[in-house]
């Protein structure tokens, strides 16, 4: 009964409804984008539009509207319309005068800023509405608790955050409010820091460390601008008595180790840093670090142990800028001695560079170290290096030593097969390499032929083709020879066919010089022992730690022999550096960089051994190698053994008429000083008046400079230093540390080899050991300078390529 009186009640109100009209849409618009809007009518259910003069069938519950052509001039009248209410009367007319150029709608909205903002702290988010000039609104979508945001996108934290917490921020359109996107922010709070944290590292001798190195560029002058970041990976760990880093090594494209220990001299008492590392003859050997004056470096001072052991609460304080803690103790070496534990690369600490923690969830879970301008990593640029590091002291960090490898009974034949080639007095290497290039399907083929004997090293290059039979054919020209000559008990050249070269022609001779013809010519000289040129086959029989007998049929006989091959341990696949020599550094990087291969499958370098007048020889061997754009397989073949005492055979003398021709080059020798060496200068050209290069013995040159200026520069090119290496000098510009422009200088290009671990550290040591012996000392860019100050002599690695800049600054 009282529902029914309440639906009469209803209907009652409804009745008195239907002589009402709704009143008349106010405030219609349209913009430039077509949309149409006008303010809403009590008690309307929807809107009819009437578009020039014509009432549209469909109604709108929205109080806007897009016209659906935007080409064409449209009149625009809005009525309201309800059950039960008399439409309204139509809007007052507006007009949309279609636009001459293009239609911009609003698409996306994009915001940017920092995703952090610090306790207590505010952070500005910047935002835009791609194709509208209306601008965003910002608001909180979650963590208010946390953060509020003003209209201008300034985004307050509060003071009292306790623990990192998470807010997002929403920014929307206002011409589109449906177009919207979001932008998180962490909210950092003030991390405490107590004694019972730094306590986690008291009396810990084993420590771990895993993070990165990151190198900022950044140009000379001002404004200082950014040129480039480099990023690498960094792994150590210790115990006190031994040191272990993983790095990578970006110039040979390799992960490198390195293993450090402590050494304690009995003959003074003092702990001293020493490197670890194994020989190919399965030796551990020990090589001392030292400092620029090639002094041993003590254990205290190297740093390679647990430095966070005793640090104390006051020896931090939070750092505003930093949001972290900061070192403000009085050790000024503890961060040079953090970063030489923490990270293996060349990051040079100064004293009293500062270190933060890094405190996480109430625990110090790592460490973060801004090192000042650096000037020494590049030549071109500022370095500012950043080390971001995980701390790690439970059982889980291993502190991986040198090991040898073990004997095995099967190890005896190669053994022996090994010593056999040692004393060999001629035999035939046969070098067969595939090669291809990255991004390519084609394999290139190619090869030399050489002769070893007592006095010569006889190189023949050929390009190998297959017979009918599927033999290799080697075609090679009557100048692709070349190779190694001995002149005395202590001196021996390479020689090649070439012709005259600025670089090296006297230049007296130079206005006739002949780029045309080619000769056989003396290259480099060298000191020692002939047997410096042969392959070595230095290594011990123990590091192939894998053997297998392999059965072969011969094809035209069908016999079946078999021998062994041995493949070596994946961490000393470089050994292949030991089974040949040839001419130049570039091939010499083939065997360095012996790899496991992916070229067809190919395992690690092997060596096969097999029985000849009844004793064991190494007849073969092969090897995969990666160099970054080239990687390819090399097989080698030796063959025509002819042992200590025996004669020569024809397969193992030079042809007589090439050996006529090697006997008649004038010997070299190792230059003596800047008078045997070219630096190449500029000259007009008398008649065309545009410069020309030219030769000028290197001693004319400086002293052409400043009277005595060749006696000031030491000679690098002795028997003493780096030998004969000189590849050519050039009189040009370059900048000193902490210059932003260029100055005149010489560059000096030195062809020295690689090291066994793919670098030129051995020759850089060598210079870096003549320059102290000749007074000059380290400045602050690293750069040598004469004792007078007159001199400054810069050695650099570039890409493992040897330059020399010298400056003369003068009065």
């Amino acid at each position: 009964m009282m529902m029914f009186s309440f639906v009469a009640f209803a209907a009652c109100q409804d009745n008195n409804t239907e002589d009402k009209q709704l009143a008349i849409p106010q405030n219609v618009a349209v913009d430039k984008n077509g949309v149409v809007s006008w303010n809403a009518v009590a008690n309307a259910q929807g809107y009819v539009l009437v578009l020039n003069g014509q009432r549209q069938q469909n109604t709108v519950t929205a109080t806007t509207y897009q016209l659906a052509t935007l080409n064409k001039d449209v009149t625009i009248a809005v009525i309201a319309v309800a059950d039960g209410y008399k439409e309204s009367a139509a809007s007052a007319e507006v007009k949309y005068t279609a636009s001459t150029g293009p239609i911009v709608k609003p698409t996306k909205v994009a915001v940017s800023g920092s995703s952090e903002v610090r306790a207590g702290k505010t952070t500005k988010l910047d935002a835009y509405v791609e194709g509208s000039t209306q601008g965003v609104t910002f608001s909180v979508e979650s963590g208010a608790e946390y953060v509020s945001v003003d209209q201008t996108g300034l985004v307050s934290a509060k003071i009292d955050v306790s623990g990192d917490k998470t807010a997002v921020i929403k920014v929307t359109s206002i011409e589109d409010p449906s177009l919207s996107t979001t932008k998180v922010l962490n909210v950092l709070a003030r991390t405490v820091l107590t004694q019972e944290m730094l306590n986690r590292f008291n009396g810990k001798s084993k420590i771990g460390f895993d993070g990165f190195l990151t190198i900022n560029y950044y140009t000379y002058g001002e404004p200082r601008r950014h040129a480039g970041t480099t990023t690498m990976s960094l792994h150590t760990s210790l115990d006190g008595e031994h040191w272990y880093a993983e790095y990578e090594n970006g110039s040979a494209g390799i992960t490198g180790e390195l293993f450090y220990s402590k050494y304690h001299d009995a003959s003074d008492g003092i702990d001293y840093a020493y490197q670890d590392s194994l020989s190919f003859l399965n030796v551990a050997e020990q090589t001392p670090l030292v400092d620029r004056s090639n002094n041993r470096t003590t254990w205290e001072d190297a740093g390679l142990y647990n430095n966070l052991d005793g640090l104390k609460l006051s020896d931090f304080a939070f750092d505003e800028d930093l949001w972290r803690w900061k070192y403000v103790g009085t050790n000024q070496k503890i961060t040079a001695r953090i970063v030489a534990s923490a990270d293996p690369y060349n990051f040079a600490a100064e004293d009293g560079l500062p270190f933060s923690l890094l405190v996480d969830d109430g625990e110090i879970v790592g460490l973060y170290i801004k090192g000042n301008d650096d000037h020494t990593v590049s030549t071109n640029y500022i370095a500012v290096q950043e080390v971001f590091v995980a701390v790690n002291t439970d059982d889980t960090v291993t502190v991986p030593s040198i090991r040898t490898f073990e004997h095995k009974s099967f190890h005896d034949e190669l053994a022996a097969a090994i010593n056999n080639m040692h004393n060999l007095k001629a035999y035939t290497l046969d070098f067969l390499q595939a090669a291809q290039m990255n991004g390519s399907n084609s394999t290139q083929l190619t090869g030399f032929y050489e002769i070893i004997n007592d006095t010569d090293c006889f190189f023949r290059d050929y390009v190998p083709e297959t017979d009918d039979s599927g033999n290799i054919v080697r075609n090679t020209e009557e100048t692709a020879v070349y190779g190694f000559r001995k002149i005395n008990d202590n001196l021996y050249n390479t020689y090649n066919y070439r012709a005259d070269s600025i670089y090296d022609i006297d230049p007296d001779k130079f206005d006739a010089i002949d780029t045309s013809t080619r000769s056989l010519r003396a290259d480099r000289a060298y000191t020692g022992s002939f047997d410096k040129a042969k392959p070595t086959f230095g290594f011990a029989a123990e590091l192939f730690t894998v053997c297998e007998e392999v059965t072969e049929e011969n094809a035209d006989t069908h016999e079946e022999t078999t021998f062994k091959r041995y493949f070596v341990d994946e961490s000393m696949t470089s050994v292949a550096s030991t089974l040949y020599l040839g001419i130049g550094n570039d091939i010499a990087l083939y065997g360095m960089f012996a790899s496991t291969g992916v070229f067809g499958n190919y395992k690690p370098t092997y060596v096969e051994v097999k029985y000849i007048g009844g004793k064991p020889y190494i007849t073969g061997a092969g090897f995969y190698y990666y160099l970054g754009s080239v990687y390819g397989i090399v097989q080698l073949t030796y063959d025509n053994f002819v042992e200590e005492g025996g004669a020569l055979t024809e397969e193992t003398t030079v042809p007589e008429q090439q050996a006529a021709r090697i006997a008649a080059i004038p010997a070299r020798n190792v230059p003596a000083d800047w008078s045997q060496v070219n630096v190449i200068c500029k000259r007009k050209d008398s008649i065309t008046q545009k410069e020309t290069d030219y030769p000028t013995r290197a001693k004319q040159y400086f002293e052409s400079i400043a009277t005595g200026l060749s006696d000031k520069v030491p000679f690098f090119g002795s028997e003493d230093c780096i030998g004969d290496t000189f590849g050519f000098a050039l009189d040009t510009v370059a900048k000193r540390g902490g210059m932003s422009y260029m100055t005149k200088c010489v560059s000096i290009y030195y062809d020295v080899p690689l090291d066994v671990n793919y670098t030129i550290d051995s020759s850089l040591t060598k210079i870096k050991a003549l320059l102290a012996k000749k007074g000059f000392t380290t400045n602050t860019y690293g750069e040598y300078v004469s004792t007078d100050g007159k001199v400054v002599i810069k050695v650099t690695d570039e890409g493992m390529d040897l330059i020399i800049y010298v400056w003369y600054i003068g009065e």
